[in-house]
């Protein structure tokens, strides 16, 4: 049964806010990963010493596997001090924790190190900005380069179920909703959005990248992953070297 979240005499703005709301919501609750982690190591790699940051394989606590989550940056830059010299960092992971994510990729660049995405890789969300930490990055034929939104909801429903939680949180109850809880919601809404984005933005300029990543980015949705095509890469910056 679906929740009536507003009653038919409100105003239907309200109803189409809210759900933007919720989606918000969601997208920054969901983007708090479980506990995770990438696989960090030294290998080989064209006679070079390189490190190779992947997402865990599946298994049975994990079934999709682990990814990029708290605490990888500050690993991350633990194994690159112990093994050097590291001239390079080869990426393959769907993402995960933004903070992290650009923690790594200012380490790289502290350490003036090269990234890059190796044939058959992926480096997607979180992972997209590591790699453009690096001084020079190449992504090799057949390596896949993916910006999107942190996360999306699955379904119309359970955006509905979801603003009822959070309308019940603020004080008020779906068919009733108080409009000062929805304002305290939307400006909460509103100045994190705004906050990352900025965020995002500083930190894609300051590694040399072009501002329109951002808004490609937040133009695609968790489930629509769009990754960029080889002009749109050069174009963009995210490649900055001829292979």
């Amino acid at each position: 049964m679906e929740l009536a979240l507003v009653s038919p005499n409100q105003n239907e703005a309200i109803h189409t806010f809210g759900r933007w709301v919720a989606a918000c919501l969601v997208t920054m609750l969901l983007s708090i990963p479980a506990a995770q982690a990438v696989s960090v190591e030294l290998i080989q790699y064209q006679g070079r010493r390189v490190l190779l940051v992947r997402d865990e394989p599946a298994s049975a606590d994990f079934p999709r596997g682990r990814a990029i989550a708290e605490g990888d940056a500050a690993r991350f830059e633990r194994v690159l001090r112990q093994s050097q010299p590291v001239s390079e960092v080869l990426l393959d992971s769907r993402g995960g924790l933004v903070i992290e994510g650009l923690a790594m990729g200012r380490a790289i660049r502290r350490a003036g190190l090269s990234t890059r995405i190796p044939k058959g890789a992926r480096c997607a969300s979180s992972c997209a900005d590591i790699f453009m930490g690096g001084i020079a990055r190449r992504v090799d034929e057949g390596g896949r380069y993916g910006i999107h939104m942190a996360t999306s909801v699955s379904s119309d429903e359970a955006v509905d179920r979801t603003l009822a939680r959070i309308l019940h949180a603020y004080g008020t109850t779906p068919g009733q909703p108080d409009r000062e809880a929805i304002k305290a919601v939307i400006q909460r809404i509103e100045q994190s959005a705004a906050r990352e984005a900025a965020n995002w933005g500083a930190y894609v300029l300051e590694m040399g990248g072009s501002p329109r990543i951002v808004d490609l980015g937040t133009k695609s949705k968790a489930s629509e992953m769009n990754y960029l095509s080889r002009p749109e890469m050069i174009d963009l910056n995210v490649i900055n070297v001829d292979n």
